[in-house]
């Protein structure tokens, strides 16, 4: 299975298709726009991210 990337929407693939290796990964890139992060937790989904690297969720 690959891992998503995100472009301009907001959706997400759903929680359930998150790699056991690394653990709970989802989805990467997107940015930390409010209205992303609403989506995103409202989904249960967190990102994880360094300044200099895309977000992963």
């Amino acid at each position: 299975m690959s891992i998503a990337q995100l472009g301009n929407s907001y959706a997400f693939p759903h929680p359930t298709h998150a790699l056991v290796e690394p653990n709970g990964l989802l989805a990467f890139g997107g940015d930390l726009c409010a209205e992303r992060l609403r989506v995103a937790y409202h989904e249960g989904i967190f990102p994880w991210f360094s300044p200099d690297e895309l977000p992963l969720w």
